[in-house]
């Protein structure tokens, strides 16, 4: 039989900063939508699905790369490397915003969006 391994997490873990990073963006929506209003959805859902896409090909482009000390997909490792000010992590908070835009929409909209 196979040893249980010890999944009890530690109380420093990502698990901790969950709350912190949604509420952060909560602050960046509202600051967006008073800047932007609702460009992200234009043009109905095309607009909104093509904001994701072109987040997440950003992403994509940067991590499929090997890199010293950065293999190819690893997203921890190239986001660590990454110096630049508008870096990866900008566009994962970008993507998970209209993300939580779209989902918001849909709720708007009467649809059900849990399981």
């Amino acid at each position: 039989m196979a040893k249980k391994q010890n999944t009890k997490r530690q109380p420093n873990d990502y698990r901790s900063q969950v709350k912190t990073v949604a509420a952060e963006d909560v602050a960046l929506l509202t600051k967006k939508g008073e800047d932007y209003a609702d460009t992200w959805k234009a043009e109905g859902g095309y607009s909104a699905f093509f904001n994701i896409y072109r987040k997440w090909q950003r992403i994509y482009q940067q991590i499929k790369q090997d890199k010293p000390n950065c293999p190819k997909y690893d997203v921890f490792a190239h986001i660590a490397a990454d110096t630049r000010q508008d870096g990866i992590i900008d566009d994962i908070k970008d993507l998970r915003c209209y993300l939580l835009l779209i989902e918001a929409e849909m709720r708007t909209r009467g649809q059900k969006t849990t399981s």
